[in-house]
């Protein structure tokens, strides 16, 4: 036991989450006797209270630093990397890696320019294409691809790219390790922007805060008030009722069942012709009626609660 305290310790110190309050030039106690007194520094009391785990704080530090000087907000491929996890449960496929970098580079030219910052290079993916790192491999520069990967498949879901594209493109990750890298990613955002925070970041921390919510729900900032009130909004009929001119909750209650039921009702895909006898447009058209009002009954909720809320706030 005293053995592993000695070696958390020498990290804690080496790594400047602790500082030495005593004369001593040595950082740690001998092996037998002599107590010294340590104290938190402003990163080992921002990593404590973020709930970062020590050795992730180390891994982010650095790329938190270098976009206090240069971050690129345009595109928003910066901010979503320095909030994923920097381990995840995803491993990259290495040989269609470069494939996934130029489908994003097609559709989204400003994600060039965060690569470029963080440092990624066709000729490293070229090399980890004919030679991939082993699995835990504990190499930086691996690690900095690996979370790079892991935030292409993030960005593209807030981007609101479909599941199955993304599938797609990247065949060895599957729905459910998505979906749980999102829901990763949206509770290390809280902690990384209160981490900035601790530190004095306002700025950055302000920029990485506002991709909590859009890594939680997958989409774009402009239909966040949509999706917010609950499950029966989902992102394509948040998109679809934006589309019209439906971008609150407000604007759900006025709009009212029939607008919302019609909106619903036209937006369904064909599929067919069916036996005579069938009623089927009779019968989806009262099923959008019954999901519009129920969608009216949900922001009027929505509106209450936030209105309870700011009168406690008041």
């Amino acid at each position: 036991v005293r053995s592993l305290t000695r070696e958390a310790l020498r990290f804690l110190t080496q790594e400047q989450f602790l500082v030495c309050c005593t004369d001593r030039s040595e950082a740690l106690p001998p092996a037998e006797g002599g107590a010294i007194l340590l104290a938190p520094t402003p990163l080992g009391r921002a990593t404590t209270l973020s709930g970062i785990p020590p050795k992730d704080a180390v891994l982010i530090l650095k790329p938190l630093l270098a976009a206090r000087a240069r971050l690129v907000v345009k595109g928003g491929l910066h901010p979503v990397f320095l909030v994923t996890p920097p381990r995840t449960h995803i491993e990259p496929d290495w040989g269609g890696y470069e494939r996934l970098l130029d489908v994003l580079f097609r559709e989204h030219p400003d994600a060039r320019a965060a690569a470029d910052q963080l440092g990624i290079s066709r000729s490293q993916l070229c090399s980890f294409a004919f030679r991939p790192p082993p699995p835990g491999c504990p190499s930086e520069r691996a690690g900095l691809y690996r979370r790079f990967y892991s935030a292409i498949l993030l960005f593209a879901l807030i981007q609101e790219w479909p599941l199955p594209r993304v599938t797609q493109l990247t065949p060895a990750v599957t729905r459910g390790q998505l979906q749980q890298l999102q829901k990763e990613a949206a509770v290390f955002c809280g902690m990384t922007a209160l981490f900035c925070r601790l530190l004095n970041w306002p700025a950055l921390a302000c920029c990485l805060e506002d991709f909590g919510a859009r890594l939680s729900y997958g989409v774009h900032k402009d239909i966040l008030p949509l999706v917010r009130i609950g499950c029966e909004v989902t992102a394509a009929r948040a998109r679809l009722f934006f589309r019209n001119g439906i971008s609150g909750p407000q604007d759900l209650v006025l709009a009212g069942p029939q607008q919302l039921g019609r909106l619903l009702h036209d937006s369904l895909p064909f599929y067919g012709l069916l036996d005579q006898g069938d009623s089927p447009r009779d019968a989806s058209r009262a099923a959008c009626d019954r999901l519009a009002m129920k969608i009216v009954s949900r922001a009027k909720e929505y509106l209450r609660e936030e209105a309870r809320r700011l009168g406690e706030v008041l």
